[in-house]
């Protein structure tokens, strides 16, 4: 998520991650911290690739932007 209310103190919010998972994992795990799983490129592919919660609670973070970038999506805005 990118904040650009806080104009200039723009930030983007990390709050999940893009990872790619064995399947039998994936099923092992139930899907857990699941938010939503990718359909996949290729059928007979051995991975998914799904977005989730971090692993950590530290993983989630707020990284400011700075002031030329936050300018640049104000104006694509």
């Amino acid at each position: 998520m990118i904040n650009l209310s806080m104009f200039p103190k723009a930030f983007c919010t990390i709050n999940k991650e893009l990872q790619r998972i064995n399947r039998n994992a994936l099923e092992q795990l139930g899907e857990k911290g699941v938010m939503f799983k990718f359909p996949p490129a290729v059928a007979s592919t051995h991975t998914a690739l799904v977005l989730k919660e971090p692993k950590t609670k530290t993983s989630i973070r707020k990284i400011f932007l700075p002031k030329t970038v936050a300018e640049m999506l104000v104006k694509k805005a």
